[in-house]
């Protein structure tokens, strides 16, 4: 007996080690190719292949490389092995993906964009490294664009290979994915029109092969991380219409290969947060696009702005529209040839520089045409668009207008008629007894220049009252909103502040404050009105408040009025809440208030 065994055991050991690994390695590269079209079947059916917009050969005995959507190496149509792409956008593959696929052993692209899917499978990454025999897929680009994918769990598993990761127009939502810096190979990652909220971690800085990032319109908050300056082979950072606060970081003048970066608000976004000093991206000698429109910058245009850039025969786009920034527009940039320059809408002052009104090219051109104007309007004058175009020409306010270049409307509104916010707010301030305010920043400005001249000889030059405590400004530099609620305010609210016509928001509640008898007499001229909140205050009659069509929102809880509920009332069918709780109102509420059919509180 042992000597049998002996000569069994000498017999297996005559054969070559590597030769019973290859042979291993070949029977497993067999049992995966042959697997492939199972593999395939059960992405069928698990997506309800059935009802597919395209499924020719699916399912069928057809060599899989003919199934519509498949590729294989060599491009073959006869194989029935060897998938390295899978193409399906559009094809209402819906439901969840079976971890299976990506264990096909030569898979390198699955596009399955605009889909209903709403499970990737990811865990299949896992499941692939750690079953026996099987490799995960080698993939390089994975898009998954407008699915309805709401999480991403198990991406961190993917393969190294992977280089373009296409998310956008999902469902995702909640904090960041972290597991998505596990995936360090990734060049392109686009998370655009999600709900991700919270901020960007830091450990962003760890994704140094990345090269494009898109995450347009997701509600990220907080501060953009200082981290992005180590990402040097970022070409492309787009993160548009976010929610972003604080200072733009110097670091991101360390992307030394940048080309494109908007982190500015679309009109329809609003207003963003964005605020300090403008960095000069000086460093950034690549760069070609540079957006940071609708925010709140400040403090001036440095004078070494764009000072390296090494585009100057290309057309150089910068849109910094909607800031408040201030100053001068620096001559030095007039070294760059070609360049669209969005200014409209700051407090730069004049005059523009001869080096930049003599370059031709800017603008596409219609420096050329029009001058200085077509970068921006001249100090006291006004467009659609604040500079002038070939439909749109910059326009002479009459009276004291904006000191400022490049509006988009005449200080107060209107090119002809309007309140002058430069003597309304000192109005207010003078009536309700301004040195007494809790908080009067910016308004206490007011009594320094009344010390030398008399108010009504007051102009817009005096002061900026964006920069009064509770004003906000629109980016044309009109006042929006008037917010003093709590500020130990006293006396009677002239009728004056309700002539500001692109006024939305007036709040005095929580003051020793009622109203002038003629101010809702006057309250049709703000015709942008449409939240009025006289909460706890000594307001007693709302006579005139017809006028008030655009109101949306009106909050009078805590007041006592001298009579009934006035019919004025029951005419501002726009009204979406009325507040009266905790109010002394005479006699009973009027059938009347039906006529408010907008109403839902």
């Amino acid at each position: 007996m042992s000597t049998v065994f002996a000569s069994r055991r000498q017999k297996v050991s005559t054969t070559p080690w590597w030769l019973t690994v290859a042979c291993f390695m070949l029977v497993a590269s067999v049992s995966a190719q042959g697997d492939e079209r199972s593999i395939l079947v059960e992405f069928f059916t698990a997506t309800s292949g059935t009802q597919w917009l395209n499924k020719e050969n699916w399912g069928t005995d057809a060599p899989i490389c003919s199934w519509h959507g498949i590729s294989c190496i060599g491009g073959s149509k006869t194989g029935d092995n060897e998938v390295d792409t899978i193409q399906l956008t559009e094809n209402n593959i819906a439901g969840e993906i079976p971890p299976s696929l990506y264990s096909l052993p030569l898979l390198r692209f699955l596009d399955l964009e605009g889909n209903p899917i709403t499970n990737a499978g990811f865990e299949g990454f896992q499941k692939a490294e750690e079953t026996q025999g099987v490799s995960v897929s080698p993939l390089e680009t994975l898009a998954l664009n407008g699915c309805n994918l709401q999480n991403i769990a198990g991406i961190g598993h993917a393969p190294d290979t992977l280089r373009d990761l296409r998310l956008a127009d999902n469902k995702l939502k909640g904090d960041f994915p972290v597991e998505l810096f596990q995936v360090t190979s990734l060049r392109r990652l686009f998370l655009d029109q999600n709900g991700i909220t919270g901020t960007i971690p830091t450990t962003i800085g760890t994704m140094d092969n990345l090269i494009d990032f898109h995450a347009i319109n997701v509600p990220f908050q907080g501060q953009i991380p200082s981290e992005f300056g180590q990402l040097t082979k970022l070409v492309t950072m787009v993160l548009r219409d976010n929610n972003f606060k604080g200072t733009i970081p110097s670091e991101l003048n360390n992307m030394l290969n940048l080309e494109i970066l908007s982190i500015g608000r679309s009109p329809e976004a609003g207003q963003g947060e964005l605020s300090g000093d403008l960095p000069s991206f000086s460093q950034l000698k690549f760069l070609e696009l540079l957006d940071f429109s609708l925010n709140k910058l400040n403090g001036t245009i440095p004078r070494d702005f764009f000072l390296n850039n090494q585009r100057t025969d290309d057309l150089v786009i910068v849109r910094l529209d909607g800031n408040e920034l201030t100053g001068t527009i620096p001559k030095q940039l007039g070294w760059i040839d070609s360049m669209d320059l969005g200014l409209t809408g700051n407090k730069l002052v004049g005059p523009i520089p001869e080096e930049i009104c003599e370059k031709k090219q800017w603008m596409t051109g219609l420096v050329e045409q029009f001058g200085c104007d077509a970068i921006v309007c001249p100090a006291g004058s006004y467009s659609q668009e604040g500079r002038q175009t070939q439909t749109d020409e910059c326009t002479q306010c009459d009276g004291d207008a904006s000191l400022y270049l490049g509006q988009t409307s005449c200080t107060g509104g209107s090119s002809s008629s309007g309140a002058q916010p430069w003597k309304v707010l000192p109005e207010l301030y003078l009536a309700l007894q301004g040195q007494s305010w809790d908080n009067a920043d910016g308004w206490s400005k007011i009594d320094g220049v009344l010390k030398n001249k008399n108010k009504d000889d007051l102009t817009a030059s005096d002061f900026d009252v964006c920069t009064f405590y509770g004003v906000t400004c629109t980016s044309a530099g009109d006042i929006e909103k008037i917010e003093l609620s709590d500020n130990s305010l006293y006396g009677v609210i002239p009728s004056s502040v309700f002539t500001l016509p692109t006024m939305t928001t007036f709040d005095a509640s929580s003051n020793k404050v009622s109203m002038d008898k003629e101010a809702f007499q006057k309250i049709a001229d703000t015709s942008a009105l449409s939240k009025l909140v006289l909460s706890h205050t000594d307001v007693n009659s709302l006579a005139g408040l017809a006028g008030a069509a655009s109101l949306e929102y009106l909050y009078l809880d805590g007041i006592t009025m001298e009579s009934a509920l006035p019919d004025d009332l029951f005419t501002l069918t726009n009204l979406m809440e009325l507040e009266i709780s905790n109010s002394q109102v005479r006699g009973t509420i009027p059938s009347d208030i039906g006529r408010l059919n907008k109403l839902k509180r």
